[in-house]
């Protein structure tokens, strides 16, 4: 798991394809850094394209994590929003499903692309009077490049 914070308040999240206790232990570790910092940030997590769904147990992990006093405190007045780039329409719409049983902390999408994801981002920072620190465009141009410069990104993103 990476964080690209070049652009923050909007951070970049870049998942491994498999999603186990290690990078459980890695976010929780890497967004403790963001906490700290006390500024609303909104999060764009992508994930390569041959991105592993997770199982009961990772759900499990991530679930008591999110829902923890501390975290779900922490997201809720910090995070702005978070958009998860989920590419198969059958997951997106397992997610939605989800979501009707479980409110975040945060305001939550899943989005088809990573420019999607970004739109999103880049609307709850505006909505939310996040200062950006470069226009929201040369932001969403910038993020985009260097995902798509890692190569392993490529399948999330829609037609240019």
């Amino acid at each position: 798991m990476r964080f690209l914070d070049d652009a923050f308040p909007l951070l970049v999240v870049m998942n491994e394809a498999r999603f186990d206790e290690g990078e459980m232990r890695a976010m929780a570790d890497g967004m403790e850094e963001y906490f700290r910092r006390n500024v609303r940030f909104a999060v764009l997590s992508a994930s390569p394209g041959e991105f592993v769904r997770m199982g009961a147990r990772e759900r499990k992990i991530l679930s008591d994590w999110v829902n923890g006093p501390r975290v779900s405190d922490l997201s809720r007045r910090l995070c702005v929003g978070t958009a998860a780039v989920v590419p198969s329409a059958a997951a997106r719409g397992a997610l939605t499903a989800f979501l009707w049983f479980w409110t975040p902390p945060y305001p939550l999408r899943a989005a088809p692309t990573v420019e999607a994801g970004l739109d999103f981002c880049l609307e709850r920072l505006t909505v939310c009077n996040v200062p950006l620190p470069r226009p929201a465009e040369t932001l969403r141009s910038e993020i985009i490049g260097h995902l798509r410069s890692t190569g392993r990104f490529a399948p999330s993103f829609g037609d240019p």
